[in-house]
């Protein structure tokens, strides 16, 4: 789910620094209503946030605070990075939703 990831933040000077974390939230929400594939291969994501079916954290997720686990997008295929193991997979993107298909790991 793209809620629970961010863009990374601009370089200094472009004013990425200059948003307020507020804003910054509503710019998310934003981007996922106006999501499409060329804005989202265009970025490294970041994840801030991601829970089960059960509404709880998956902490597994966050084990390392200094390096936040990284998803890419290519030509309909998902990297993720930062993990214990390099995982990737396929993904879709149609009507705004973003669909991801059976993961691997190696």
């Amino acid at each position: 789910m793209m809620a629970a990831c961010s863009q990374t933040p601009a370089p200094a000077g472009t004013g990425g620094d200059d948003v307020a974390p507020a804003a910054a939230k509503a710019a998310d929400q934003q981007t996922l209503a106006h999501l499409d594939a060329q804005r989202l291969q265009s970025q490294h994501w970041l994840l801030q946030q991601a829970t089960g079916a059960d509404g709880k954290r998956i902490d597994a997720l966050f084990a390392r605070e200094d390096k936040p686990v990284t998803l890419d997008f290519a030509d309909g295929r998902l990297s993720v990075s930062n993990t214990c193991n390099h995982m990737g997979g396929s993904y879709r993107l149609a009507d705004g939703k973003l669909t991801v298909g059976a993961m691997a790991a190696s």
